[in-house]
């Protein structure tokens, strides 16, 4: 089984234990898994690649807006948010935020909105891993870790079961047994805290998963299927993009 890029980061370790899990059941015995993760790098390194002086992420982070007026009926004033992204390295991931420049109010499906400045509305996160972390997630999820390469260029990495650092390629092979209460686990199961904007104000969350929507999500969920909206602990978040469900 092949898993290229870094797509597994857009999971939280919980939701890619429980993606590594499944693939564990389909490679079967014998199998081989092929993963690719980005690693742990300092934080100024990470900051500026997605805050590039191009602003190829700024426009990518905003076509969510685009997205929503498009598809949803919505009135977003794009040039009145700003993308924002950051390492966040307690928790070891990259966040992407699309920030209020104004006290404003939006129309999405019919619902009103309001946002103060600096308030944000959280699009993304990108975890990354240490080689020894990412193999360990392999491991609980029934692998055992085979090889490991990595691209010094792009701080990537490969390895035999699962692709981890910089930008780890990794290659795991289903150990002999799975892990006791591996069929337990399930994405919906985490809690998640209002991250504030720059004013004190929260953000607002928009990713993928499994719980039902609260008053942002439902009216985002106009016209989107259910596991492309989720309510975590008072927060709404949406998928968007393709290649962050599975």
């Amino acid at each position: 089984m092949f898993f290229p890029g870094s797509t597994i980061g857009n999971f939280t370790p919980a939701e890619a234990l429980v993606f590594l899990r499944q693939a564990r059941k389909m490679a079967g015995a014998g199998g081989v898994l092929l993963v690719g993760v980005d690693l742990k790098k300092d934080k100024a390194t990470l900051d500026a690649a997605y805050a590039d002086p191009r602003g190829v992420t700024a426009q990518f982070n905003l076509n969510l807006l685009h997205r929503i007026n498009r598809e949803l009926a919505a009135d977003f004033q794009v040039k009145r948010f700003r993308h924002r992204a950051f390492y966040e390295p307690i928790m070891g991931r990259i966040e992407m935020h699309l920030e209020s420049l104004y006290s404003q109010f939006v129309h999405v499906a019919g619902r009103r909105f309001d946002f103060a400045p600096g308030e944000t509305i959280h699009t993304e996160i990108s975890c990354k891993y240490s080689i020894a972390e990412f193999q360990e997630l392999g491991k609980r999820a029934g692998f055992t870790p085979e090889k490991v390469w990595t691209i010094r260029s792009s701080c990537s990495a490969c390895t035999g079961w699962s692709r981890l650092a910089s930008r780890l390629t990794c290659g795991l092979r289903p150990s002999a047994r799975v892990p006791a209460g591996s069929s337990r686990a399930h994405a919906g199961s985490r809690t998640r805290r209002a991250l504030p904007g720059r004013n004190g104000t929260a953000s607002r969350s928009i990713f993928s998963g499994r719980a039902a929507p609260t008053r942002l999500g439902r009216a985002l969920h106009a016209g989107q299927r259910e596991k492309d909206v989720v309510d975590v602990a008072g927060t709404s978040r949406m998928n968007t993009s393709s290649n962050a469900s599975w």
